[in-house]
């Protein structure tokens, strides 16, 4: 990657938090969202992590966990928590600003292995889609995201050991983390070394798996002691609308009654929807066109949200799949009229999802 790219990224991430954080202080200036103090720490800063999860988030890195937050994994309050000991909590918690920069330049780089050409261009819809302003908030996502990337990049030179490290880290930060660590051991089985005996290969694959899911273990294990379960996390799931159900049948009812009544509530679903049409087009598009591993491991991202039954949130959980988003992203990118128009209607969108997300409306 040249550094002149790098330089090009940069500028984009400080354009973008920057103007993010500017419209935020206007909103709150002009008393569009509930705030006791108008000041650049308290709207900047301090509101991004109070609301949804974002303030569960911040409580398990004060005060441990609490049922039913037990749904949420436990490396991302671990990092706040260690910030906090050099940071005051409110700059402690927005180390996703920071991580935002990283992301990106990783992600410039990983769309060589997507063979996208556009790669600016998709980087700008990439920060302008409608849920984009929840890789800056008090979220796992752009963790995640910045986790999965490296793994992959590692996978994909066949560096296993590397790749199944950040297989494990993914794992601890959330359930659809563990998919990372499955892709591992089927690229590690395909790719084995034949000459070896089973003996040894059964051993390496065993190795590679402890590492691959440790995370999700050792968390196991931390809730069986305080718990008495090594999986209440999937029970406290049922508290927050994710139990393993079949598809509701009324979706597109809810939606009409949504319209019908001015209800602001098809806003988000409409944006669900979209959001998985979006990447599930692009998976048909990128089928044999890019790495299996990459094409595997953005399959797994789309089915594990999907196992709650519902699309709850999908506008949000995209950015899990983000190889198929880019790609899906870099097709608007190509015609410079199309992409002006999706950019103009992305970004209109996100600034009316970051109104509603700082209103406390559920948005993802």
């Amino acid at each position: 990657m040249k550094l002149s790219d790098i330089k090009k990224v940069l500028f984009l991430w400080i354009g973008y938090v920057l103007t993010i954080n500017i419209y935020t202080f206007i909103l709150a200036y002009l008393h569009k969202i509930p705030v006791k103090e108008v000041t650049i720490k308290e709207v900047c800063f301090g509101l991004w992590g109070y609301w949804w999860d974002g303030m569960h988030y911040i409580s398990i890195a004060q005060h441990g966990y609490r049922y039913p937050e037990q749904a949420f994994f436990p490396l991302y309050p671990l990092i706040i928590k260690f910030l906090d000991i050099f940071l005051p909590l409110t700059f402690a918690y927005r180390i996703n600003v920071i991580l935002l920069a990283a992301v990106l330049v990783l992600l410039h780089l990983f769309m060589q292995y997507l063979n996208i050409q556009q790669k600016f261009r998709t980087l700008l819809l990439f920060l302008a889609f409608p849920t984009a302003f929840f890789l800056q908030a008090n979220y796992t996502e752009t963790i995640y995201i910045f986790l999965a990337v490296l793994g992959l990049i590692f996978l994909l030179k066949k560096k296993y050991l590397y790749a199944a490290v950040f297989a494990g880290l993914l794992s601890a930060t959330k359930i659809s983390g563990i998919s990372l660590g499955i892709v591992v051991l089927i690229s590690f089985f395909i790719n084995r070394d034949k000459s070896k005996g089973w003996l040894n290969f059964g051993l390496l694959l065993f190795g590679i798996a402890l590492v691959s899911f440790s995370g999700i273990f050792l968390y196991a294990l931390y809730l069986n002691q305080h718990w008495g379960s090594f999986l209440i996390f999937f029970r406290a799931q049922d508290e927050w609308g994710r139990s393993i159900s079949i598809t509701g049948g009324n979706l597109l009812y809810q939606i009409y009654n949504a319209i019908k009544t001015y209800d602001l509530y098809a806003f988000r679903r409409v944006g669900e929807i979209f959001s998985f049409i979006l990447v599930v087009w692009a998976a048909f598009k990128s089928y044999k066109k890019i790495a299996f591993e990459i094409w595997l491991f953005s399959l797994f991202q789309i089915l594990i949200p999907l196992s709650s039954g519902t699309f709850l949130s999908f506008n949000r959980l995209v950015f899990l799949c983000f190889p198929f988003l880019l790609i899906g992203l870099d097709k608007f990118a190509k015609n410079k009229v199309v992409f002006c128009v999706v950019l103009a209607l992305f970004f209109l969108c996100q600034l009316l999802g970051i109104y509603l997300f700082l209103s406390n409306y559920f948005i993802g």
